[in-house]
């Protein structure tokens, strides 16, 4: 089992943190390859309409639209749709997309207290130094966008849209704001 396999089926908090470990030591520019991958995911899951309201960029991240039962339903669905388009892909390419699916799937996390209450100060924090890491990678994300495509491109479609959203960061964990 890897980590990003462990990371999606272990207890919440506590991979939480783990996961914030695992970004701050990577580089900038392993952040903004995995921030690229992250943008490609989030495409999928937008366009298959899992979890549209709450990432979509038109639509601030708000944990107040959602109910805590879509919330928990997300955080469900994101590791079925991890299985399906790693099947749909070659190896290497469908394991990058999931540490892209994994940064949704702890974003998605840092919304859930203890019994499913929404939003708990741990995890609104977690969320912060989560995206805190992942904007280091914002210089690198185009570049590594343009590599997906000429490495990938005839499994993954990039489109205007990727290049416009890279830099999304979800509102309520935008320290910059």
């Amino acid at each position: 089992m890897g980590l990003f396999t462990k990371l999606l089926t272990s207890p919440v908090k506590k991979n939480l943190r783990k996961y914030v470990e695992f970004l701050s030591v990577g580089s900038d520019e392993e952040i903004g390859q995995l921030l690229a991958w992250a943008t490609f995911a989030r495409f999928i899951l937008i366009i298959n309409e899992e979890a549209f309201e709450i990432l979509d960029g038109e639509k601030p991240f708000m944990y107040t639209t959602q109910t805590e039962q879509t919330i928990a339903a997300i955080a469900r669905m994101i590791p079925a749709r991890v299985e399906f388009q790693r099947e749909a892909l070659n190896y290497a390419s469908g394991g990058a997309l999931m540490g892209g699916f994994v940064v949704w799937q702890m974003t998605i996390h840092c919304l859930i207290g203890k019994k499913g209450a929404l939003l708990d100060p741990e995890g609104y924090t977690l969320g912060r130094k989560i995206w805190n890491e992942l904007r280091r990678g914002i210089p690198y994300a185009e570049d590594n966008l343009k590599m997906i495509d000429e490495i990938y491109g005839d499994d993954l479609m990039i489109y205007k849209w990727h290049y416009e959203n890279y830099t999304y960061i979800p509102e309520m964990f935008d320290s910059k704001r």
